[in-house]
């Protein structure tokens, strides 16, 4: 039997994959939603890091006491997809192929090249560090309109600093792009072509270096919503019929 495990982004839960999972309708699969620590339902540990290194652990005790065997496809978004990547590199026998969905890669902090992109991103995350409130008023408003954001988007004053932690630990300071091209399974990778946290010229480089990695463009943003839905469950479906071949 096929798994397919279900990774969310950064102050989502697993309710976002609620309408990927209606459309999915595919026989002799199990499909998991994890709510990654510190999100939705799961624990929300005050020492914890957050780093991906912290969520590929759990997710992988997670999925022994859930009994998960054979071929599994792990789909993520955002932070999901760090997190895919990371739970690939540290347990390569767990992950038969990735779907990564909106995958944030970016060249280490301590880059020195002139106007990369990541400079103007990190800035982003600085400042909203140093604005919480402005920042929990803004989330709240796109989270209740669904303005960019998934509607299981959720930050709160009682949750900001746990976000803001995921955000420097495994989005901020990340090796993904590093990791990525070391993986020897089948990688899709999915990218709206308006999304303003993606780089698009990054997941090229990593696509020219590893012959494993395929990469589509969707005409959307960043969240996986309306055409993104259609166009990936056809890539969950197309790769699972390839698991089985």
């Amino acid at each position: 039997m096929v798994t397919i495990v279900l990774l969310h982004g950064l102050g989502e839960s697993g309710e976002m994959w609620t309408a990927i999972i209606r459309k999915l309708h595919i026989e002799d699969v199990r499909i998991v939603t994890l709510d990654l620590v510190g999100f939705g339902k799961s624990p929300k540990p005050k020492w914890a890091t957050y780093s991906t290194s912290f969520q590929a652990k759990s997710i992988r005790l997670t999925l022994a006491k859930l009994f998960v065997r054979g071929k599994v496809i792990v789909v993520g978004h955002s932070l999901g997809s760090l997190v895919a990547i990371e739970t690939a590199k540290k347990y390569p026998y767990l992950a038969s192929a990735l779907v990564l969905c909106s995958p944030p890669l970016y060249v280490a902090p301590d880059d020195k090249s002139l106007l990369r992109p990541e400079r103007v991103l990190r800035k982003l995350f600085a400042a909203m560090a140093d604005n919480t409130e402005q920042f929990v008023a803004l989330a709240q408003f796109a989270a209740k309109y669904q303005i960019i954001v998934d509607k299981s988007f959720n930050v709160t004053h009682k949750n900001v600093d746990i976000f803001l932690n995921a955000l420097r630990a495994a989005i901020a300071n990340q090796t993904a792009l590093e990791d990525i091209v070391k993986i020897r399974v089948p990688i899709e990778i999915m990218h709206g072509v308006l999304d303003p946290l993606v780089i698009n010229a990054n997941l090229r480089k990593v696509a020219k270096q590893n012959s494993h990695i395929h990469i589509r463009d969707v005409a959307a943003g960043h969240e996986v919503m309306g055409l993104y839905e259609d166009a990936l469950v056809k890539v969950i479906k197309r790769i699972k019929k390839s698991l089985i071949s």
